[in-house]
């Protein structure tokens, strides 16, 4: 590379990441907890990192706990999504209006599924060999508007990997490849998706997230556990716990881990806490229990 090029927008990121981390350590930000009673200054000496968590800066993690204890509240008493309604043009009447079946085979198969409502129509044409998969893909993508992945085979390794493995299996949702020029996670899926769920991984990775279709078969393939990308790092606390001892987790790991980015979503039934800094980011998930979330004040839903 000539000194004239310019700088990969990547290394330029990276540059200006490591720039802005050593001048937080030189004049470190103003710590937004009211009672703190550290100096600024003094973190140069205590090998402290300032920490960011909804955007403010905190001197060190226990500083940071009474604002995540309350986002954390707010969080628990979110309600969930309600379920997604149904199509008025069910995938069946679909198809049958692309001509990919005939009004006899549609009813055999609608017959078969009243009989056995476990699997959905779509599968039960596939079984009696009236469409194909690909058939019941594109129609999919027609009723869902959701495009197609178009080269399963050449996802990205490794990529499944930004979503806990117990998220991906919950969610039934896989990262397939990350674009970093523009920050566009493509997500993998064989069901519709919840609008709120997506808006929760965007917050989480920072990238705007962009769902695609694959079939249900490829899908389980990628959420098997013997999928080499399904050893989850992330740590899985599957007691319920209160939340101030949920607090007191995150905070100790902050501290270990000398994290600088502290981000908390609701995914599901779980709190999903992402811990980022200069290495690799760490996972965190909970459920909170009834008995704490009970106990609290009414907030409003976020």
């Amino acid at each position: 590379m000539l000194a004239t090029d310019p700088i990969p927008a990547p290394v330029a990121g990276a540059l200006r990441q490591t720039w802005d981390r050593a001048r937080r350590r030189v004049l470190p930000p103003r710590c937004s907890h009211g009672a703190c009673r550290s100096r600024r200054l003094a973190n140069l000496w205590t090998a402290k990192s300032p920490l960011w968590f909804r955007g403010s800066w905190f001197c060190s993690p226990s500083c940071a706990e009474p604002a995540i204890h309350r986002y954390l509240a707010q969080l628990a008493w979110a309600p969930l999504p309600p379920a997604l309604p149904p199509h008025r043009v069910p995938l069946g009447l679909l198809l049958l209006s692309r001509g990919d079946v005939s009004e006899s085979q549609l009813q055999l198969a609608l017959d078969a599924q009243r009989q056995n409502q476990a699997r959905k129509i779509g599968e039960w044409l596939q079984l009696l060999q009236f469409v194909t998969e690909q058939q019941v893909l594109a129609a999919l993508g027609v009723q869902w508007a959701l495009p197609l992945l178009a080269s399963p085979e050449a996802v990205l390794p490794g990529a499944a990997r930004l979503l806990p493995a117990v998220l991906r299996r919950e969610l039934q949702l896989v990262p397939v490849r990350l674009v970093e020029a523009t920050r566009e996670l493509y997500l993998a899926t064989s069901q519709r998706v919840e609008h709120t769920t997506l808006a929760s991984i965007e917050h989480m990775l920072g990238c705007r997230v962009r769902p695609c279709l694959v079939s249900a078969r490829v899908l389980r393939s990628w959420l098997s556990p013997a999928h080499p990308d399904n050893e989850d790092l992330a740590q899985h606390f599957v007691r319920p716990a209160p939340l101030s001892e949920i607090v007191r987790i995150i905070s100790s790991y902050a501290a270990r881990l000398r994290c600088e980015d502290v981000r908390i979503a609701r995914c599901g039934p779980y709190l999903w806490v992402r811990l980022g800094g200069d290495q690799e980011p760490a996972h965190l998930l909970f459920r909170p229990a009834e008995s704490s979330v009970a106990s609290l004040p009414q907030a409003t839903a976020v």
